[in-house]
């Protein structure tokens, strides 16, 4: 298509019939040379003799979407309550929305970040995908209400698992997550001082995360024998003796 541009320095351009046009140009001159090299760029003659100069639109990795979003993507309750999660959350975005704007704008093994998770939507909709497509999306949640717990993980795991009892979501997804809580700052010049030091099980999950990477069983622990957890991937266990002496 051809367009002007006040971004790029005016330059000319020579036509097919040696008509020289000028223009502050949709591409600067070194690209519109490589392009033209390349035979990404057309002359076509308009009604009134004039040349249009046409240039090769590249489009990024995904697909071109709607400007408009019509109304098939409503808040949809009802979908939100199949998953018998007992405290309510007004208006949940549609799981068809978020999918959409997903494939419309990720590869298959994109990150999607959801900075403000809310209800779980988005952690919803990359499960969905993955197991549609056979993708391998991964997804993070953020969410700093006292709800996070007990709506958003809580509608991820009812999603991987599945709800025997709802209408549209008896069989799960399949995948994983975990669910963390950010805790106070730990520091290590704070450590070596001996001052504001966390307390046992606060200092077990820093270092087994720190060590493994994995998600933390409280549950697990043993302050006893300063044991903190087993890793699930890579096969040692850990304790606070282990990991403070080396």
């Amino acid at each position: 298509m051809e367009r002007s541009s006040t971004a790029t320095k005016p330059y000319k351009i020579i036509a097919p019939d040696g008509e020289i046009l000028t223009g502050k140009w949709f591409r600067a001159e070194e690209t519109f040379k490589a392009d033209l090299e390349r035979g990404e760029v057309k002359f076509l003659k308009k009604k009134d003799g004039s040349w249009s100069v046409q240039f090769k639109q590249r489009m990024g990795h995904g697909r071109k979407i709607r400007s408009l979003i019509e109304n098939e993507f409503k808040s949809n309750q009802a979908e939100y309550e199949e998953f018998g999660i007992k405290r309510k959350f007004d208006y949940p975005k549609p799981v068809s929305l978020i999918k959409e704007l997903i494939k419309a704008s990720t590869e298959d093994d994109a990150i999607i970040l959801d900075s403000f998770a809310g209800s779980g939507t988005t952690g919803h909709a990359v499960l969905e995908l993955n197991r549609q497509e056979q993708s391998n999306r991964k997804f993070i949640l953020i969410e700093m209400e006292d709800y996070a717990n007990e709506i958003t993980a809580e509608r991820v795991r009812k999603v991987i698992k599945g709800v025997p009892k709802s209408k549209n979501f008896k069989t799960g997804t399949g995948g994983t997550f975990s669910y963390f809580e950010l805790g106070e700052t730990i520091e290590m010049e704070s450590l070596l001082k001996g001052k504001n030091l966390p307390s046992f099980i606060e200092f077990a999950r820093y270092l087994f995360y720190t060590a493994t990477g994995e998600e933390f069983n409280e549950k697990a622990i043993n302050e006893k024998t300063g044991f903190i957890g087993e890793s699930k991937t890579m096969k040692h266990t850990y304790s606070t003796k282990q990991i403070l002496t080396g």
